[in-house]
C-alpha cells in the first residue's frame, strides 16, 4: 500500500575545503526558486540528529509546514565512513514542494547601479530563530535593503554555552543611484548598531 508514503527528493553534495552545507541550500534554493515555490523558509533546529554538524543544520518549512532538512554530515560519521572533504546532504517533501502555491512570474529591469555586499555575524541564543535578526537587518536597512540572506550558523567551543554565532549576507543598494562610501559605511554602522541594541552583538563584540 503506497496511499500512506511520502515522495522525497534527497541529493549530497562533497567538497574539499568548500563549505558543502552552504552549497546543499544553494541547491536546494536554486531548485525551489525555479518552481517559483512560495512561502519559503529556513530555521536553525533546537535538536540536532547526532550524525548532522551541531552548526550546520537547518529545517526546511513550506508554507509554514515542514517540508525537509539540510545539513553537513559530522566530521565523525564522514570519517566513519572514510569520505574525504565535507559532505552537504539535503531532502525534501516532494509532494508539498509540488503542491505549494507558485509565485507569479514578474520580469524585473536590470539593475543598472552597482550593489554593496556585507556578511555580520551575531552572537544570539542557541534557540533565537533566524527571523529574528533578519527582521532587524530588515528593519535597520529600510529601503536600501537588496538583499539578506541567512547563510549558517557556528557552535562550538569558542562561543559561551547556549550561544550560537550566525552568519548573514547583506546587500545594499539603490534603485537610481550607486551609493556612496559614505551612504553605505553609515548603512552598515546603522545595522550594527540596530543588531546591538536588539541584544545581537558582532562576534567580535561578544
Amino acid at each position: 500500500d503506497l496511499a500512506g508514503e511520502v515522495r522525497r527528493i534527497a541529493g549530497a553534495v562533497a567538497l574539499n575545503g568548500e563549505s558543502a552545507f552552504l552549497a546543499a541550500k544553494g541547491a536546494v534554493e536554486e531548485l525551489l526558486g525555479l518552481l517559483r515555490v512560495e512561502n519559503v523558509a529556513f530555521a536553525a533546529a533546537g535538536d540536532v540528529p547526532a550524525w548532522a554538524h551541531p552548526g550546520r543544520f537547518l529545517n526546511l518549512s513550506i508554507g509554514g509546514q515542514p517540508a525537509g532538512t539540510i545539513a553537513e554530515l559530522h566530521p565523525r560519521v564522514a570519517e566513519a565512513f572514510e569520505i574525504r572533504g565535507r559532505v552537504g546532504v539535503f531532502e525534501i517533501d516532494a509532494d508539498r514542494m509540488f503542491a505549494a502555491p507558485k509565485k507569479s512570474i514578474v520580469f524585473m529591469p536590470l539593475r543598472r547601479f552597482p550593489t554593496n555586499p556585507v556578511e555580520v555575524t551575531v552572537v544570539v541564543d542557541s534557540r533565537r530563530p533566524i527571523a529574528d535578526v533578519e527582521t532587524v537587518i530588515r528593519e535597520a536597512a529600510r529601503e536600501f535593503l537588496i538583499e539578506t540572506r541567512f547563510l549558517y550558523n557556528y557552535e562550538g567551543d569558542k562561543l559561551a554555552p547556549g550561544k550560537k554565532a550566525s552568519t548573514f549576507s547583506v546587500v545594499f543598494g539603490a534603485p537610481d543611484r550607486t551609493l556612496t562610501r559614505e551612504e553605505t559605511t553609515a548603512l552598515h554602522e546603522g545595522l550594527v548598531a540596530a543588531l546591538r541594541r536588539a541584544g545581537m552583538p558582532l562576534r567580535g563584540d561578544a
